[in-house]
């Protein structure tokens, strides 16, 4: 289960949102270090998860599909402030966090799918860890609703250490690549994205960048 993960890492979920969860994270000095810790380790009860009951025959009352698709997910993590606040009227009140910090972290959230990295966090949360974490950085990307792009980060959670490995070996090529593409050199990048995609065929955002 999802939520005694978040609590052991020192975090409060705030609301679920139908096949997803809003969460923070209080303690002021570690907070940063307790959301990635938390993500990693979800990534790990998900991959037990479809270890466990996503193998196997298809149930009868799905007929027509011929195997269980293992689940997949997608983590955003940001750093800053919220209000607390109650919301509602008095028939319905619902307590909550609210502000710019949860709605940036939705939209980090949703460029999971995009990039092809299942942990993205921004660079905020990176500059205040003080854990190693395995990371590195993937481009700014501009987003509905901020003037300024946002400049974000992969952290490596795959469940596969191999895919760890080859990410961590390519690292330096790939923000060589990166750079090239930020300085608008698209064929030079594409050249060594090409590259570090040979190394590591699974390598999505690595892709996502040749496409």
């Amino acid at each position: 289960a999802i939520g005694p993960v978040v609590t052991r890492h020192h975090g409060i979920i705030d609301k679920y949102l139908g096949d997803g969860l809003l969460a923070y994270f209080y303690r002021d000095e570690s907070s940063c270090d307790d959301a990635i810790d938390c993500s990693i380790e979800m990534m790990q009860k998900l991959e037990e998860y479809n270890q466990t009951n996503r193998h196997g025959s298809v149930p009868d009352f799905r007929a027509g599909e011929n195997t269980r698709q293992p689940l997949e997910v997608g983590i955003g993590v940001h750093s800053g402030k919220v209000v607390f606040g109650t919301i509602g009227h008095e028939d319905r009140v619902d307590f909550t966090i609210l502000g710019d910090t949860v709605n940036t972290t939705s939209r980090i959230e949703t460029l999971t799918k995009n990039l092809g990295a299942s942990l993205i966090v921004h660079e905020s949360v990176i500059q205040k860890s003080t854990a190693k974490h395995a990371n590195r950085y993937i481009g700014a990307v501009q987003v509905k609703g901020k003037l300024e792009p946002l400049r974000l980060w992969e952290v490596f959670s795959e469940s596969d250490p191999l895919i760890r490995q080859k990410k961590q070996e390519t690292v330096k090529e790939f923000s060589e690549a990166l750079e090239c593409f930020e300085n608008d050199n698209k064929q030079e990048a594409f050249s060594r994205f090409e590259s570090v995609v040979q190394q590591n065929p699974d390598d999505k955002v690595a892709q996502y960048y040749m496409n």
